[in-house]
């Protein structure tokens, strides 16, 4: 469904996306928009709410790089790498 489908049936939406500040600075965003009814029950207005997210995202991927080198790295030292047996770990 569009977000604009989702808000006419009179539902919030959520979704997450790329932006740039009014600087010019590209960031990651969090967005949440609602439908705002009037006294006759039609939407009036719409509130969105957006929360910065790039830092969150960033130091995600630099932990699945830094766990994916560790793992390459890892790969070559036997000594470091296990066999599952049934639950146990050897």
């Amino acid at each position: 469904m569009t977000l604009i489908v989702i808000l006419l049936a009179g539902q919030t939406a959520r979704f997450r996306g790329a932006a740039n500040t009014a600087k010019g600075t590209p960031r990651y965003w969090d967005v949440q928009v609602s439908p705002i009814f009037g006294a006759h029950g039609q939407i009036s207005q719409l509130l969105s709410i957006s929360r910065d997210i790039t830092e969150e995202l960033e130091a995600a991927e630099r932990e699945r790089g830094g766990l994916r080198r560790l793992d390459a790295a890892n790969w070559f030292r036997p000594s470091l790498r296990y066999r599952r047996v049934g639950a146990r770990r050897l």
